[in-house]
C-alpha cells in the first residue's frame, strides 16, 4: 500500500460487480455494496497468505471476496438471512454465517469491514441487533461498543481492525459525525495508528439549504491494532500504590491479578474491585482524575462527586490516560462484584 493518506477509487472491475438481479432484490438496491478493490490493499498490507479475514457485517462478501482474491481465507458474519444467501452464492469459498459477531470464539488475524450507518431507513429482519435499524444514536452505539469488545477479544494480539465509514447527513439535513465517533469508540479499546482517505467519483448534486454540502464522496477507512504487549509489571505495581495512598480497601481481579501472582498471562488493563460505597469510589476517582485520566462510564464523561446509586447496573467507573510517549494506562474501577 503507498504511503499516500488516501485512496483514489476510479473504477470496479467488472467481474466484480454485483449482479443486476441481486440489486434489484435488495432494499437498498444495493448501493451499500462496496468496491473489492477498495479492500485488497488493505488486505494485501495488513495480512499474509492463508491467514484469516473477518468481515463482522458481511453484506454482499465484498471483504470477503477480496480476502479469497488475495489468497486468504474467508469469514463473515451477516445478520439479514437474504444477504447471506446473496453472498454465499457470490462467494461460495467463504465461510458466511448468519447472525451477529457477537457470536465468534475464534481468532482471526485481520478484521476488515465497513460498518452499517445509523439512520438508513432500512428495515430489515435483524430486530434489536440490527444496527441499521437502531431507534436512536445512543442504542447504535451501545450495541456498536458490545460488537468491538467481542472483536477485540478475538483478534490475535499485533493485528489490525480496519473499519470504514462516513460521517452521514439524516434525512431531516442534520449531520452526525459518525465516522469520527467510531474512531474514538475503536480508541476506547485498540491503539488507533493511522487513516486513509477513500475517495471516488460521484456526481455533483444541486446546492441545498447550506452552501457548503458536499456530495458526500469520500469516506474513512480507521486503522487500529491490539496491542501486542501489555503493562509493565513495575508500572502497574506504581498505580496500585499510588492508589492505595487513599485508604480505600481494593482488590486486583482480573489477569493483572493472576500476573501479579505469577501466572504467565498478559495484563492491558489494570482492574480493581471496590466495594459500593459512594465516598470510597469518589476518593479513588479523584486521585486517579489528580493523576491525569480522564474518567467515563459507558463512554460518557463522569463529573465528580458520584453518586453510585445513578449508577447501578453499570458495574465500574474507567479510567484512561495517553502519556507524551505513547504508553496508554487504563484503571477500571468495579464498584459491583459479587464476591465484596
Amino acid at each position: 500500500m503507498p504511503p499516500n493518506s488516501w485512496i483514489h477509487l476510479t473504477n470496479q472491475d467488472p467481474a466484480y460487480e454485483l449482479d443486476p438481479l441481486v440489486r434489484e432484490s435488495d432494499e437498498f438496491a444495493g448501493r451499500d455494496c462496496g468496491w473489492v478493490e477498495q479492500m485488497r490493499p488493505f488486505i494485501r498490507q495488513f495480512s499474509k497468505p492463508g491467514e484469516l479475514v473477518l468481515d463482522p457485517f458481511a453484506g454482499f462478501g465484498t471483504t470477503l471476496l477480496a480476502a479469497g482474491t488475495e489468497g486468504r481465507r474467508a469469514l463473515g458474519f451477516e445478520i439479514e438471512p437474504s444477504r447471506v444467501e446473496l453472498a454465499r452464492k457470490r462467494v461460495p469459498a467463504a465461510e458466511i454465517r448468519c447472525g451477529t459477531c457477537l457470536a465468534l470464539r475464534q481468532p482471526v488475524d485481520l478484521i476488515l469491514t465497513s460498518v452499517p450507518y445509523f439512520g438508513s431507513g432500512y428495515t430489515g429482519t435483524g430486530g434489536t441487533l440490527q444496527l441499521y435499524s437502531a431507534e436512536t444514536y445512543a442504542d447504535y452505539w451501545e450495541q456498536m461498543d458490545e460488537i468491538l469488545r467481542t472483536l477485540k477479544t478475538h483478534l490475535r494480539p499485533g493485528r489490525f481492525l480496519i473499519a470504514m465509514a462516513e460521517n452521514i447527513r439524516l434525512p431531516d439535513g442534520g449531520f452526525v459525525p459518525l465516522a469520527w465517533d467510531l474512531a474514538r469508540a475503536i480508541g476506547r479499546r485498540l491503539e488507533l495508528c493511522d487513516e486513509r482517505l477513500i475517495v471516488y467519483a460521484k456526481p455533483h448534486s444541486a446546492p441545498g439549504l447550506f452552501p457548503l454540502h458536499t456530495n458526500r464522496s469520500h469516506e474513512y477507512a480507521i486503522v487500529a491494532r491490539k496491542p501486542d504487549r501489555g503493562i509493565a509489571v513495575d508500572d502497574a505495581r506504581a498505580i496500585l500504590a499510588e492508589l492505595a495512598k487513599t485508604g480505600v480497601s481494593f482488590t486486583v481481579i482480573g489477569s493483572l491479578a493472576a500476573m501479579l501472582q505469577g501466572d504467565p498471562v498478559e495484563a492491558h488493563d489494570i482492574d480493581i474491585a471496590v466495594a459500593f460505597d459512594s465516598a470510597a469510589v469518589n476518593l479513588l476517582l479523584e486521585s486517579l482524575l489528580q493523576s491525569g485520566y480522564a474518567i467515563t462510564c459507558w463512554q460518557d464523561p463522569v463529573t465528580l462527586p458520584v453518586r453510585l446509586e445513578d449508577y447501578r447496573g453499570r458495574y465500574y467507573f474507567r479510567a484512561d490516560k495517553l502519556q507524551r510517549d505513547g504508553r496508554k494506562w487504563r484503571v477500571d474501577v468495579n464498584f459491583e462484584v459479587e464476591s465484596l
